[in-house]
């Protein structure tokens, strides 16, 4: 990089400033502080918030005000409203960017992830500078002066917005209003999640690539137009300042926006535009301008993107034929060009995947398999799709007819989206659940590419790789001999990247698959689900096991807290799941699996409490499973499963009738020294019956191991999962008696409406010494033992 100074001088400050950031930032940078409102106040709170309109979002039920509080930081206002039209006015009539506004409510403060890999809004807010939100019941503008600009940019995306609904139907004016405004409001999330899981999720934010082409090809109408670079230049450099400011300034954006000028730059200086040069000097800008990006995905997977890229281009450059094919007829060379614009945009989509699987792992613990097939053709149509919705909103305007068939030609594109991510989602192995690496297996998948690269590079250079034969083929044969050899050439050119890129994905998941095996003998957490229950467990020899799945206070809790915990470990299916009973927060995220199996993980076997315990909703889950091909089996009391070194042994109900809490399955898990009971919603009366079968468990396991009477006495159960979230109406002093329970964990959610752990279980918990941990608190909890050492972390201390 020695022709590269600046760019040179950029890396090195850029590496050096994410170094001192993430190690030393909490000690200098204010965004990572607490801000004045954590420090003074708690959550729920009723206080005052004084400041000025930054950007207003009309949500599906309420106003969110973004306010810039006098003391620099940002708080999100929520205003209620029953009636969608009356938001709508207050939004366009009432409220202005850049008014002074007084409200007045509760205080909360953004939730972080309580789960492993679940998402954490508190981060992504903190990024943005919004520190907290506010229930408003009261708001008063204290001085009506607006920001002109701003305020015109956000009633010009209002009305573009309500052009494409009008024309194109909720839907697919959902999807475009995100890839043309950043406007995600009215997106579905299972679109959301259909694009991201086949992986042109991408399209659905305001990214580089839009800027680029808009930038670029306004750029380049203005220069043909008036003949001058300079006007040009700055004419589109206004313009896409403007358009950044109604569509928000993201770190993609901020990238895209300081390249182009650099483009746009050398044009006018007449210099030659580097882009390597361009996107270093960009990324230490967006560092100065908010040193939290690097904690945000998009941010790395913006600047990873463009860099794989250069460094496909890089390796064409070093790798392509010096002389160009001759003695060709015109349509030998159109077909030509087609056939290899098509393979070239092949092979760099394989490429583009093999150099950010890390990244895409890192972020979001899966990569999509087919995603090179798909953006083959959907980053082309991209373009079309722009182009058809900016001129069909223009000409709506002026032609509404005209306006409206162009429109129409965005609205089948998006459908072709639709289309071509269902197929994708319906072949095998579409995602690849990789878990999240560490930072480490990254440098070292990197370490390896970079060598490669070099290495064919090296042999290119020497003559090893393109001889002799290679250059007659490219440079004598006729494209009518060349098509007879077609499919050999494509192999030849396919098959190295399809190769590294399966050596590269088996380095990824065997790295993965063998750091968890080697850690932990038997890992089993308590997952953080609110008001509902979840515990998760894999065995030393990879088993798969869940008790219970679901929750009453989160909406759609398999897809938001179980399935990116699930992913982030690397799991694409669960072996065995056991419901104790057919409670909704038991079970509601097993039918959230069983209702939609391609995008949530796949249960082998369902494993049900006797069937003479069924209520309806068991009756249904099992329907459910079955209409699946996932096997549904039944346990009693003195039933077993054994996994090796681990053996589940059922305690209760025996055959009998009744359905409910009381008859909840439970479970008694024994893995060498360890013992851990799993109770469902069991009350006083189910605990009376079970004590027997406590009983005759530990003396059978005293006699195993010998234990004098003494020792009898001191037998205790290292873990108890308690009954019915702690309630007040389970776990009795006799049943803490008998199980000593060494650690007692808790299900319940933060600040649920039943007192859920109740003071009173909580005591008689006490008495018997031993340790609690409550989801509510601590979020998930993660136990791991090696059958004689037991160790306890709470994932929020």
């Amino acid at each position: 990089m020695s022709h590269r100074p600046l760019c040179t001088i950029c890396t090195f400050l850029f590496v050096v400033s994410i170094f001192i950031i993430h190690f030393f930032g909490y000690t200098f940078l204010a965004a990572m502080q607490p801000c004045a409102l954590e420090s003074e106040h708690s959550e729920g709170d009723f206080i005052a918030i004084t400041g000025e309109i930054a950007s207003i979002a009309d949500k599906e039920s309420s106003l969110v005000l973004e306010v810039k509080e006098d003391r620099n930081f940002r708080v999100l206002i929520y205003i209620k409203n029953a009636s969608q039209v009356a938001l709508k006015d207050v939004a366009w009539n009432a409220y202005a960017i850049g008014n002074r506004i007084t409200a007045h409510g509760d205080l909360f403060f953004f939730e972080t992830d309580r789960n492993p890999g679940n998402f954490n809004l508190r981060q992504y807010y903190a990024i943005k500078g919004i520190r907290a939100g506010l229930y408003a019941e009261g708001v008063r503008i204290t001085d009506p002066k607006t920001n002109i600009i701003k305020d015109a940019l956000y009633r010009f995306r209002c009305s573009w917005k309500k052009a494409l609904y009008d024309n194109l139907g909720n839907d697919k004016a959902a999807v475009i209003s995100a890839i043309l405004l950043g406007d995600k409001t009215g997106l579905d999330a299972d679109i959301k999640d259909l694009y991201r899981e086949n992986g042109i999720g991408h399209i659905l934010a305001i990214s580089g690539l839009h800027l680029s082409f808009l930038g670029l090809s306004l750029y380049e109408i203005l220069r043909r137009s008036s003949g001058s670079f300079l006007f040009a230049g700055i004419g589109a450099g206004i313009v896409m300042a403007l358009y950044m400011l109604m569509v928000g300034v993201s770190a993609s954006i901020m990238r895209a926006f300081i390249m182009l000028l650099f483009r746009v730059g050398a044009g006018i200086a007449g210099r030659h535009y580097d882009a390597p040069t361009a996107l270093s000097f960009s990324a230490v800008i967006s560092l100065i301008i908010n040193p939290l990006c690097i904690y945000e995905a998009a941010f790395w997977l913006s600047y990873g993107l463009i860099a794989a890229i250069l460094t496909l281009i890089m390796i064409e450059s070093k790798l392509k034929p010096k002389k160009k094919i001759e003695n060709r007829s015109k349509y030998e060379k159109i077909k030509g060009k087609i056939v290899q614009g098509l393979i070239k945009s092949l092979i760099f989509g394989l490429g583009l995947q093999i150099l950010t699987i890390p990244l895409m792992a890192y972020f979001f613990y899966e990569f999509p398999l087919y995603a090179p097939l798909l953006n083959l053709w959907v980053i082309p149509l991209l373009s079309v799709l722009i182009l058809a919705s900016v001129a069909g909103s223009l000409i709506s305007v002026l032609i509404p007819f005209l306006g409206s068939k162009i429109l129409f030609i965005s609205g089948i594109i998006v459908g072709l989206y639709d289309k071509g991510c269902e197929i994708a989602g319906t072949l095998p192995a579409h995602r690849i659940v990789t878990g999240k690496p560490s930072l480490a297996l990254i440098l070292i998948y990197y370490i390896i590419i970079a060598a490669s690269l070099r290495i064919v590079i090296f042999c290119n250079e020497r003559g090893k790789i393109r001889g002799d034969l290679m250059r007659h083929a490219h440079n004598r044969i006729r494209f009518s001999k060349e098509s007879k050899h077609f499919g050999k050439k494509v192999i030849a050119m396919v098959v190295p990247f399809v190769v590294t890129l399966s050596f590269c994905i088996s380095v990824l998941v065997i790295a993965q698959s063998a750091k968890y095996r080697l850690e932990k003998p038997l890992e089993i957490t308590m997952l953080d689900v609110g008001q509902g229950e979840c515990i998760f467990a894999e065995t030393k020899t990879g088993v798969k096991l869940m008790f219970d799945c679901g929750s009453t206070s989160i909406k759609k809790v398999g897809r938001y807290r179980v399935e990116p915990f699930l992913r982030y470990k690397g799991i694409s299916k669960i072996d065995y799941v056991f419901v104790s009973h057919g409670d909704y927060d038991h079970i509601n995220a097993i039918e959230e699996a069983l209702s939609n199996p391609t995008s949530f993980c796949k249960i082998k076997n369902l494993v049900l409490p006797d069937m003479s315990h069924w209520d309806a909703h068991l009756y249904e889950l099992a329907k459910m499973a079955d209409s699946q091909k996932v096997k549904v089996l039944t346990m009693k009391a003195g039933d077993e499963m054994i996994f090796e070194e681990l053996k589940l042994k059922c305690l209760y109900p025996d055959i009998g009738s009744g359905s409910g809490n009381d008859f909840s399955l439970t479970l008694a898990l024994s893995f060498g020294d360890f013992d851990m009971l799993f109770t469902g919603d069991n009350g006083f009366f189910a605990e009376e019956n079970i004590l027997q079968s406590i009983s005759e468990y530990n003396n059978t396991k005293n006699e195993k191991t010998n234990n004098t009477d003494t020792e009898k006495k001191e037998l205790q159960w290292e873990v108890l999962k308690i009954a019915h979230h702690g309630s007040k109406n389970a776990t009795s002093s006799e049943f803490l008696s008998e199980i000593n329970p060494a650690v007692s964990i808790i299900s319940a959610g933060k600040n649920n409406r039943y007192n859920h752990p109740n003071p009173d279980t909580i005591k008689r918990l006490g008495e018997v010494g031993s340790d609690i941990f409550v989801t509510a608190i601590n979020g998930a909890i993660i136990i791991k033992t090696d059958e004689e050492n037991v160790l306890i972390e709470a994932y929020i201390d």
